[in-house]
């Protein structure tokens, strides 16, 4: 599969405005992950307050991810034809609005409603900065510049429910969406302000004024790699034609290998992260030990984040990708059948959250390597979204299984399967890419 060439240096960062933009990212993600799973901690309380009974509560979380699904595969992709700075502030604007919002909801409908503007933008959000990020970073630490970003999602979410104890008591269910409105209007703020638009798309699309951007932020970045020369156009892509090239004879095999990587890691971390406390107590520990299972995975997952970042400077990414997951596969067979005792237990889950969360992570990085740059928004998006598919189906599966007798080993064993299957996927798309 082509790259286009990029003109950042490869094995070094050249100015503090790489920093900056990466920080920026990071934090983008750390109140995108926040502002997604507010919905979580205060739907009993939302539920009481517009008489929203527990059976249709659901439905808002339907409208959240299917709006992060449309997001991810219809919004992202615009970017590829509008830029990343510019979808990407769209995408905080309407995140921003419809937070903000929620708070004025009267009936399930206006609920639901907001939440599915904010998945939208959630879902655009994520693919856009993952490029942006991908294409100002030094070749050899891309993929940890990507991991390290996208590992914001993760510990905004954790923040929520930390947030959530301090807040909701005291103020009401109310203050947690305009805390969460706010920090994101301060980041759309600071984004308008310091965020540049992808090189990559400025010497491929050629907007109005190209030049000219591209001179600015060549000089703000303290770039010099000789003289920069503009592509020469030969077709006005479009959403469809782009699509459409994630299928041609040089992309097709690898595309579909990477939606079934996504698709089947998501579909056994959405598990685990819906199932843990309730495989806990089911397995026969104490329920204080199924709230330290979800902190350990947790935690196991930010420190797999940073591992695999650190060896990706060495090795390739998506060899790692397929070895952590081999190696997660071996840990949630012994979190099924070899945990025996509380610390076996915490010592195999932690081991899992470590290996699974960074391959999945780190997949994000796999995505913006795997196609060129007038097509890069549109292949990380329909990824994600393709991902999504997993998340929504996993932990339905797996609450049926579990309502009709079977047994938490035999379902952790069960979902062990699709991420052995992401293992063999990973290496197929080394192969390909060689």
């Amino acid at each position: 599969m082509s790259m286009s060439s990029s003109v950042i240096p490869e094995n070094r960062f050249v100015s503090y405005r790489q920093y900056v933009l990466i920080i920026i990212c990071f934090f983008l993600n750390i109140v995108d992950g926040f502002d997604i799973t507010m919905i979580a901690v205060t739907i009993a309380d939302i539920g009481k307050s517009l008489e929203i009974r527990e059976a249709s509560q659901g439905i808002v979380f339907s409208f959240a991810l299917a709006g992060m699904m449309i997001g991810a595969m219809v919004v992202a992709p615009v970017s590829d034809l509008i830029g990343r700075r510019v979808l990407l502030l769209l995408s905080l604007a309407t995140i921003v609005i419809s937070v903000s919002c929620t708070p004025l909801s009267v009936n399930l409908s206006t609920l639901a409603f907001f939440r599915f503007l904010s998945g939208l933008g959630g879902g655009a959000l994520l693919a856009a900065q993952a490029t942006l990020v991908s294409e100002f970073s030094p070749e050899r630490y891309k993929t940890l510049c990507v991991t390290f970003v996208t590992a914001g999602y993760p510990i905004g979410a954790m923040t929520t429910g930390f947030v959530a104890t301090l807040v909701i008591p005291e103020y009401g269910w109310h203050v947690m969406f305009y805390i969460g409105g706010a920090l994101t209007l301060f980041l759309l703020v600071l984004s308008s302000t310091l965020l540049p638009e992808s090189v990559e798309f400025l010497l491929i699309k050629q907007p109005k004024n190209a030049d000219v951007k591209l001179k600015k932020i060549l000089s703000d970045f303290n770039i010099s790699n000789g003289p920069v020369h503009f592509e020469s156009i030969t077709r006005k892509n479009g959403l469809i034609s782009n699509i459409q090239a994630l299928f041609l004879p040089s992309n097709r095999k690898a595309t579909l290998l990477l939606w079934l990587v996504f698709c089947s890691c998501s579909s056994t971390l959405y598990f685990l992260m819906s199932w843990i406390p309730k495989l806990a107590t089911q397995i026969g520990f104490e329920q204080s030990v199924s709230y330290s299972a979800f902190s350990y995975f947790s935690f196991g997952g930010v420190c797999g984040i940073l591992l695999l970042g650190f060896l990706s400077s060495r090795f390739e990414v998506v060899k790692l990708v397929g070895v952590f997951l081999f190696f997660s596969t071996l840990f949630m067979l012994l979190m099924a059948y070899g945990a025996e005792n509380e610390l076996m237990f915490l010592f195999s889950i932690y081991f899992v959250g470590l290996t699974l969360q960074s391959a999945y992570n780190a997949l994000y990085a796999v995505a913006t390597r795997l196609y060129p740059a007038a097509v890069r928004s549109t292949g990380v998006g329909w990824a994600i979204g393709i991902g999504r598919l997993g998340a929504v189906i996993a932990p339905a599966v797996a609450g049926v299984l579990l309502a009709n007798g079977t047994g938490a080993s035999s379902s952790i064993g069960l979902f062990s399967l699709p991420i052995l299957i992401s293992s063999f996927a990973a290496f197929l798309i080394m192969k390909e890419t060689k």
